[in-house]
Formats: C-alpha cells, sequence, structure tokens
C-alpha cells in the first residue's frame, strides 16, 4: 500500500458518518462525573495531617503529649470506619449527622486548636520578655 492510499483511506474513515457521529457525540456527551472524596474521607485525611503536625514536632512535645494524639486519632479512625459501615443500614442514618458533625469539630477544631495552644508553650517558641523594645 502507497502513501497516497493509506492518505485516502485515513480521509474516508476521517469523513465517514460513523466517525462524524462519534466524534459529535464525544464532544457534547456530559463530561464523566467528579468524584469527591466522602466527608468520611476528608475527616481522616485531615487526621493524618494533625498527626503528621504532631510527629514534626515530636521532639519539642511534653512528654504523654504524642501518646495522646495518637490515641485520639485512633479512636477518630474507628468512628469514622464504623460511620462508613453504618452508612448501608437504614436503622443507623438518623444518627450519622451528627456523628459526624461531633468528629468534625474534633478533628477540624478542637485538636487543631489544642496543638495550636500546646505548640505554642513550648519555651522555645516564646519570646523572652526582657528581650522587647518596650521593656528596655
Amino acid at each position: 500500500m502507497n502513501s497516497s492510499d493509506r492518505s485516502g483511506a485515513v480521509r474516508r474513515y476521517l469523513e465517514s458518518r460513523k466517525n462524524i457521529a462519534g466524534m459529535v457525540g464525544a464532544l457534547v456527551a456530559p463530561p464523566e462525573p467528579v468524584v469527591e472524596p466522602s466527608l468520611t474521607d476528608a475527616l481522616r485525611a485531615e487526621a493524618e495531617e494533625q498527626l503528621t503536625r504532631v510527629e514534626l514536632e515530636r521532639a519539642a512535645m511534653r512528654g504523654g503529649a504524642e501518646q495522646a494524639v495518637r490515641r485520639i486519632i485512633r479512636t477518630v479512625r474507628l468512628v469514622l470506619d464504623r460511620l462508613d459501615d453504618a452508612a448501608g443500614h437504614p436503622a443507623d442514618g438518623p444518627a450519622m449527622p451528627e456523628r459526624l458533625a461531633d468528629i468534625a469539630e474534633i478533628v477540624r477544631v478542637e485538636l487543631a486548636e489544642c496543638l495550636d495552644t500546646h505548640l505554642a508553650q513550648m519555651p522555645w517558641r516564646r519570646r523572652p520578655e526582657s528581650s522587647t523594645p518596650s521593656s528596655r
């Protein structure tokens, strides 16, 4: 097959009704739906971020703080797993939004604020009061 035969075959294919209909269909078809992560997956990821934060600050944290955060994160994971399991059971449905809200508040607000406060109290993070210009 020479190049003119190949180019003719390609041209016939590109101009065929079947190909044109396929291209038009692809252009007007609805886009693939974007699958957003579930709230439980998002909360898991945020809990992991808090745990990573603790691991990065491990040396500066007081004794027992890291272990306490790890226990909290383990409990959060357990509750999120149970909420995922309960999602298919209609009897558990009414309580799920309230439980998800509680876990979201723990991960997004309470744990974050506790870590901020704990880390802000570390001696190396505070400026000595005598070095401020107003106290001289």
